[in-house]
């Protein structure tokens, strides 16, 4: 499971593969930690996609994206 990498605001940031992934409402493994009901992600640029569950066991899930985030 890959690290993860928390913005000085406090958002989750995906790479490009993580975010696509998520876009396809796919689930994305990252690294065990606390549960989080609702985190803000973000992609490589800093841009917002959306929020997102985090649970213990580093899985990440969509919860709400913006339109621009969904892979069409």
């Amino acid at each position: 499971a890959k690290p993860v990498f928390w913005t000085q605001r406090g958002s989750l940031m995906l790479d490009a593969r993580q975010a696509t992934a998520l876009g396809h409402g796919q689930m994305v493994q990252l690294g065990e930690g606390p549960a989080i009901d609702f985190v803000n992600i973000v992609d490589q640029t800093g841009r917002s996609l959306g929020l997102a569950t985090l649970d213990a066991e580093g899985v990440l899930r969509s919860r709400r994206l913006f339109r621009w985030a969904i892979a069409g």
